[in-house]
């Protein structure tokens, strides 16, 4: 009897033991290296516009028209390194990986396919956006902004 008393008191004291180190041992969530960059930025956008030119004689040429904007850009997390960006000028959305360094990119998949790429540097966003395009024009946002402070 006095066995079984012992053995009994050793599984409660060993479950016990188990049961409270396994309360203390809560892993800890790593934070998002993203969060530092998600929220507003205020930007000046400078939009440039190429196309060729053909005359009435068949020379051809080309135009560029420059345009600055002030625009206003969200970023949020997506997945596990994904940021998006919504901009709210032309009210679409794009997406980039982005590293821990604070460098993105989402480089063109095809000829004429959109291609992002850019940085963060403290609380300033760097951006510069390629837009798809035909064989004869072509057309490309830089952004240069700061975070809006909540």
């Amino acid at each position: 009897m006095m066995r079984a008393m012992k053995w009994n008191f050793s599984m409660v004291t060993l479950l016990l033991i188990l049961g409270f180190s396994s309360c203390n041992n809560k892993e800890e969530e790593e934070p998002d290296y993203r969060d530092k960059w998600l929220g507003t930025y205020q930007c000046e956008e400078y939009l440039s516009v190429w196309r060729m030119t053909v005359d009435s004689l068949g020379n051809f040429g080309d135009t560029t028209i420059y345009y600055q904007y002030q625009n206003t850009v969200q970023i949020t997390a997506k997945g596990d390194s994904i940021l998006q960006f919504f901009v709210k000028r032309n009210n679409s959305s794009y997406e980039a990986v982005v590293r821990s360094s604070g460098s993105f990119t989402r480089p063109p998949t095809s000829y004429g396919d959109l291609g992002i790429g850019g940085n963060f540097v403290g609380d300033s966003l760097y951006m510069y956006i390629s837009y798809p395009h035909g064989h004869a024009s072509s057309s490309s946002s830089s952004f240069e902004g700061k975070k809006v402070k909540n």
